[in-house]
């Protein structure tokens, strides 16, 4: 996790739940990676750490991204550019609603 005003680095976690997210692809790193060049960091999940699960539902659908297929992250089938909450699974899963 990284703190949204500094930048840095602030813990590690198994599993989070974001609210009012939105999924960031920058094009310039999709480019680079559907060219065939070296994997790196350039699609990502932002959003507010909710530090109070119990009020908040845990159900959703499954969000994928795969630079090969898609430019954008995918949710039901469908392109996605945000959610009000966003659960980050300790396996690895991403699930919106």
């Amino acid at each position: 996790m990284l703190d949204a005003k500094t930048g840095l680095l602030i813990g590690h976690t198994d599993h989070a739940i974001l609210v009012d997210a939105r999924f960031i692809v920058q094009p310039g790193g999709l480019r680079r990676v559907q060219a065939g060049g070296k994997r790196t960091v350039f699609a990502w999940v932002e959003g507010t750490l909710c530090l109070d699960p119990v009020q908040l539902p845990l159900l959703g659908e499954r969000v994928t991204f795969n630079p090969h297929q898609d430019e954008r992250f995918q949710c039901g089938g469908r392109a996605i550019e945000d959610a009000l909450i966003v659960v980050m699974r300790s396996d690895l899963a991403v699930v919106a609603t």
